[in-house]
């Protein structure tokens, strides 16, 4: 595959009825789910607060092929987001004062996206969210 095929479409679950791709052509998603119930009060102020609907994962995949897709692939990816949020976090508390100076942003933006990051893994350790992967394919 190359790059200039790649589609980035930010809310893809919305867009999945429209023909974006050419036949036999892939979609790789990677995004939030809920478990069955989300009973992690946090989260509930969170996506009652947005206009993000979370879906649980049987119902995100059905999007895929109610849409005419293929899945190829999906997996519950949780636990290497998991893994990969905390050490974002390390990262970036290590390299405040850089990415502060190079972003040229106040300090409480990156505070704020700094919290958001550890608020989504405590969510994800709890399982009120799940991350997945779907690798689809248009028939």
């Amino acid at each position: 595959m190359y790059v200039s095929e790649l589609q980035y479409i930010p809310v893809i679950v919305h867009h999945l009825n429209q023909k974006c791709l050419k036949p036999g052509g892939r979609l790789l998603t990677f995004d939030l789910c809920s478990e069955a119930k989300i009973e992690v009060s946090e989260l509930q102020k969170f996506v009652s607060s947005t206009s993000y609907e979370l879906l649980d994962f049987p119902t995100y995949k059905k999007l895929f092929t109610d849409a005419g897709f293929a899945i190829l692939e999906d997996k519950d990816r949780t636990n290497w987001y998991i893994d990969c949020a905390k050490e974002e976090v390390e990262r970036v508390q290590k390299t405040k004062t850089e990415i502060l100076k190079e972003l040229q942003i106040p300090e409480d933006v990156l505070h704020e996206q700094i919290e958001w990051w550890i608020a989504k893994r405590q969510w994800a350790e709890k399982r009120g969210i799940i991350y997945v992967h779907v690798l689809a394919q248009t028939q």
